[in-house]
């Protein structure tokens, strides 16, 4: 019987995207900033309008 050379391959394939866990972690912390950031620019925009109401 002959034996034919083989070339094993890696068996770690190149990761060319980070796993789905690491984006829905990202999204998730995103979201609650810009919520933070958007609830603080209202209340800032509804201090001044009161203010600006009351001269």
């Amino acid at each position: 019987m002959l034996k034919i050379p083989t070339i094993r391959g890696n068996m770690k394939p190149q990761i060319t995207a980070p796993p789905m866990i690491n984006i829905a972690t990202t999204v998730s912390i995103t979201v609650k900033v810009v919520l933070i950031v958007l609830l603080r620019v209202e209340f800032i925009a509804i201090l001044r309008t009161s203010l600006i109401g009351n001269q």
